[in-house]
C-alpha cells in the first residue's frame, strides 16, 4: 500500500508543478511495486518454511538412525526403591526379608 500512495502523491505533486498528467502512470507503477514487494515477501516466507521442514526432517532422520543403529543415549539402570533399600539395611543385601 505504501508504494501506491507514494506514487499517487508524487504524481499529483508533479502534475501540480508542471501541469502534466502522470498521476495514473505513477499509480500503475506503485501497484507494480506493491505486487513485487508482496511477491518477494511470500517467496521469503515460503523459503523459510521449506528450510524449517527440511531441518525437522533431518532431525527426525537423525533420531531414527540413533535409535536403530545403537548409538542412542546410554540409559542408567533404574534406582532401587526406598522400600528395598530399607529392607537391605535391616536384613542385609543377600537376605530378602523375613518371608524368604
Amino acid at each position: 500500500m505504501v508504494p501506491v500512495f507514494l506514487c499517487i502523491f508524487a504524481g499529483r505533486w508533479i502534475d501540480s508543478q508542471f501541469g502534466t498528467r502522470c498521476t495514473l502512470f505513477l499509480m500503475f507503477l506503485g501497484f507494480l511495486a506493491g505486487i513485487s514487494c508482496a511477491w518477494r515477501l511470500a517467496a521469503g516466507v515460503s523459503r523459510m518454511e521449506r528450510r524449517e521442514k527440511e531441518a525437522e526432517r533431518l532431525e527426525q532422520l537423525e533420531k531414527w538412525q540413533q535409535k536403530h543403529t545403537g548409538e542412542a543415549e546410554v540409559k542408567r539402570p533404574k534406582r532401587k526403591s526406598r522400600v528395598i533399600k530399607e529392607e537391605e539395611k535391616r536384613y542385609g543385601e543377600n537376605d530378602k526379608g523375613p518371608g524368604c
